[in-house]
């Protein structure tokens, strides 16, 4: 009896330290390096990947969920912090002129929205509510009144920002990723 009690307490021990004994390594080994985000803005995170001399080729930018210390709930992209972030990052007078491969992309349960330029492109995902009817492509969110970002630094013929995108992607046409981030 002494000796099931000590195998049972050998089997018990050696499940706790392996469930609760994990260290960075072990972490690691199991789940890959962490991927690096960066925080541009109160409501958003990118992850960029880069060219094989350093420079930035794309970076996608998606919704925070969480931060250091607020939870966020919403699942779309801010629109006046997308806008911001983009004029910050590559004013309008440095996209070139645009392609005639923008547009709207149909794909099950998401649609596609890029606007692709001569440098620069962007292609926004948003989901597509199965509900929600046709309307779902023309609705409108009132702008924020204390966000200043002027819209007239955009294009007049594109609403450039869906009002449901739920990830960025922003693409510098003439570089390429070396697939390394």
């Amino acid at each position: 009896m002494k000796g099931l009690l000590s195998f049972a307490s050998f089997v018990f021990l050696s499940c706790f330290v392996s469930a609760f004994g994990q260290n960075l390594s072990e972490i690691k080994e199991k789940y890959g390096q962490p991927i690096e985000a960066y925080s541009v803005s109160e409501h958003i995170w990118m992850t960029p990947k880069f060219t094989s001399d350093g420079q930035v080729c794309s970076m996608r930018l998606y919704p925070k969920r969480i931060s250091a210390n607020t939870n966020y709930l919403g699942n779309i992209l801010d629109k006046w912090e997308v806008k911001d972030f983009i004029l910050k990052i590559a004013p309008r007078e440095t996209w070139g002129a645009e392609s005639p491969f923008s547009g709207l992309n149909l794909m099950g349960h998401m649609y596609s929205t890029s606007y692709i330029y001569e440098n620069i492109g962007f292609r926004f995902l948003s989901s597509l509510d199965p509900y929600a009817g046709l309307d779902q492509f023309t609705k409108s969110r009132e702008p924020r009144p204390n966000k200043t970002v002027p819209i007239k630094e955009f294009p007049d013929n594109i609403n450039l920002i869906p009002g449901d995108a739920s990830i960025l992607t922003i693409f510098w046409t003439k570089r390429v990723c070396d697939g390394k981030k």
